[in-house]
């Protein structure tokens, strides 16, 4: 296995630092918004019917925005490596993100004589505590949530660089999208079946919820891929001629790891 300093290239400048941090803070984001505004995993209530039940998605889709722009750059820019680095730095920060949420309701355990229910309930919506979910439903959304979040940027990861490989410097559009397409059609065919499982919410009907948050999810991740790619395209312009086409690195090896 190659080294991790193997894989930073003295050719990227600090703009690659500010698009990885851009990226994590995405990821970040997207977690903390799936837990907590649209309660997937604690929150039964939250799932109210929407056009008679056929609407249905978590509120962390909205940041995925970030995440786009930023992956399409890093892998147009600076190649399959880079972006697989990245990937597995925003795996790190979700790591990190669930390690803190556990760390804070083991503190609630030593508060004595102190009313913590709002630090209580968040950690407990985090993690899926009650609200009629299986046992360990929250840690096991986490763990498959990593699997499949990695499997699917890999995917995506592979589907851009062919395309780039055999495009060039054309086409930017059509690898960006058609990626996008791959990477989150794995997400949901893994994702969301085990979702609707574990949550007690989504299991009365079951199939069609399946079915329902499979196409919002997908129709939504794509429409924002569409909505932010003149930002995107603008970006990636301005990007290339501040690293160089010298930053792009060359390769014809999948690995999950670069």
């Amino acid at each position: 296995m190659k080294k991790l300093s193997s894989l930073l290239n003295s050719k990227r400048s600090v703009w690659f630092t500010i698009i990885t941090t851009i990226s994590v803070m995405g990821t970040i984001m997207a977690g903390l918004l799936t837990s907590f505004l649209s309660g997937p995993i604690g929150n039964p209530q939250t799932f109210a019917p929407v056009l008679n039940g056929w609407l249905n998605a978590s509120a962390g889709l909205i940041s995925f925005a970030l995440i786009y722009v930023t992956s399409d750059i890093i892998s147009e820019i600076y190649g399959y490596k880079a972006s697989r680095l990245v990937a597995f730095i925003n795996m790190g920060a979700s790591v990190l993100l669930t390690v803190i949420m556990g760390l804070a309701w083991v503190f609630t355990l030593f508060i004595v004589d102190y009313d913590v229910p709002t630090l209580t309930h968040v950690v407990n919506d985090f993690f899926g505590i009650g609200g009629g979910n299986i046992p360990a439903g929250g840690p096991i959304l986490l763990i498959w949530g990593w699997i499949v979040a990695i499997s699917g940027d890999w995917l995506n990861d592979i589907v851009f660089k062919i395309f780039k490989k055999k495009d060039g410097q054309n086409h930017f559009f059509k690898r960006s999208f058609l990626s996008s397409v791959a990477g989150q059609l794995l997400d949901g065919i893994l994702f969301i079946p085990v979702l609707c499982l574990v949550v007690h919410a989504l299991r009365g009907d079951y199939f069609k919820n399946v079915l329902v948050m499979f196409y919002c999810q997908v129709a939504f991740k794509l429409t924002v891929e569409l909505i932010c790619f003149p930002l995107t395209r603008v970006l990636k312009k301005k990007m290339l001629i501040i690293e160089g086409h010298e930053a792009y690195e060359e390769g014809t090896n999948y690995s999950l790891l670069g």
